[in-house]
């Protein structure tokens, strides 16, 4: 709050980026009155399972929230969305899918990427905690938007990954259009 307040009288426009579980009327409203025109949430899927096991600290329902509360506050709501995540599966990638159904009128830009498992995160230093094993170590080939996944998991195989990533993709872009 005190950041929108500073911010205010410089009249400028800006887009911030959070999660959906750390907004609310009030924090929404006043970064709109401070120039905020987009926010963008760290959706990644929309399922409290997979949610639960990332460690994500947030549900389903905070998500439908936030992205409801952020359009009704005026902003451009931008989702960002990952395949490739340890414990997804075709009923996780549905859930996300009726999410998008669901909430689309508050949904106006998305990215869908791929998890890239960097060094130093927790799933890359834990992978027995995620059961994911390596399928592809080459540092050339960790770029979060490629199409390929560099991991499997006891729920999916490399290709499976990259089938998710192309079935949501399909599914974003005839549900929402391009990003």
């Amino acid at each position: 709050m005190e950041i929108a307040e500073l911010l205010e009288p410089l009249e400028i426009n800006f887009r911030c980026h959070t999660k959906t579980s750390l907004v609310d009327e009030e924090i929404l409203l006043a970064l709109r009155k401070a120039g905020c025109n987009e926010i963008a949430f760290g959706l990644e899927v929309a399922d409290d399972y997979v949610l639960k096991k990332i460690q994500k600290h947030e549900t389903v329902e905070d998500q439908k929230r936030g992205v409801r509360l952020a359009k009704e506050a005026g902003l451009i709501v931008r989702l960002y969305m990952m395949v490739g995540l340890p414990f997804e599966t075709w009923d996780t990638i549905s859930n996300t899918k009726q999410f998008i159904s669901d909430n689309r009128k508050y949904i106006d830009k998305y990215t869908l990427s791929m998890l890239v498992p960097y060094p130093g995160t927790d799933i890359y230093d834990n992978p027995d905690k995620y059961l994911i094993t390596w399928m592809e170590r080459d540092y050339d080939m960790l770029l979060q938007f490629k199409e390929e996944a560099l991991i499997e998991t006891e729920d999916c195989t490399q290709k499976e990954f990259t089938a998710h990533r192309r079935d949501l993709s399909r599914f974003l872009e005839k549900t929402l259009g391009g990003s």
